[in-house]
């Protein structure tokens, strides 16, 4: 949304807040989603590395991000890392081991954007992250998976991640917050001329615009209102 991308989507760079605030911290790596290729080569902490970024010498977008995120979060379920790879190549390995390999087709792809001869391809059918998950719910290893899609092109986005099914409950809440601002808003609008000088004396402040901001009761939310 901001334009930007992290670039080191890890464990140690994600902050939890008491209220349940999520932020990245370490925003030294991130990079512009318009800035030309090649990027930096060697970025972003191996284990939660994309295979664009291990086969290519910097040709990744923000996808790659996708992929940290999809790998920190079962970290977050198995309590243990999914790919701790010893160096770039075991990384791949690793990665094999778990999704599959992906096709030649594809793997070449990657690879002609390389200048290393190090890496060669061999079929391998993964165990499945299922395997390694096997007490989560079917819409849980599926958006796991979709971010840890091999091919970026076809990886899910992180607005397509968050409409997925597995966000569902908290999705519908958030509806329902919204709804409950908007009913207030709508309060506020309907009031009586008596009560919405009271109002106005109470809950709404002029801004240096002229604009009306309505200050719910014991929140620090304000939402701007037309003038009434």
């Amino acid at each position: 949304r901001n334009g930007i991308f992290h670039r080191d989507i890890k464990p140690e760079n994600i902050l939890i807040k008491g209220d349940n605030t999520i932020k990245l911290a370490d925003l030294g790596s991130c990079k512009g989603i318009y800035s030309k290729h090649p990027f930096t080569e060697y970025i972003s902490t191996r284990w939660y590395r994309a295979p664009e970024c291990l086969l290519t010498d910097g040709y990744y977008n923000f996808k790659m991000d996708i992929w940290g995120v999809g790998c920190v979060f079962f970290e977050m379920l198995a309590l243990l890392p999914l790919f701790p790879g010893d160096d770039e190549i075991d990384q791949v390995n690793k990665i094999h081991r778990v999704l599959g390999s992906p096709s030649e087709e594809l793997f070449n792809k990657l690879l002609n954007k390389s200048v290393r001869n190090d890496i060669v391809y061999e079929k391998q059918c993964g165990t499945g992250i299922k395997s390694m998950l096997p007490n989560v719910s079917n819409e849980c290893v599926d958006v796991i998976q979709r971010m840890l899609t091999y091919d970026p092109d076809k990886r899910i986005t992180a607005k397509q991640a968050l409409n997925h099914a597995y966000f569902k409950d908290l999705y519908e809440q958030e509806q329902k917050k919204m709804m409950s601002l908007n009913d207030s808003i709508s309060f506020v609008k309907g009031v009586g001329v008596d009560d919405s000088m009271y109002m106005n004396k109470k809950m709404i402040k002029r801004d240096s615009n002229g604009m009306n901001v309505y200050h719910q009761h014991n929140k620090k939310d304000t939402v701007l209102l037309p003038n009434i």
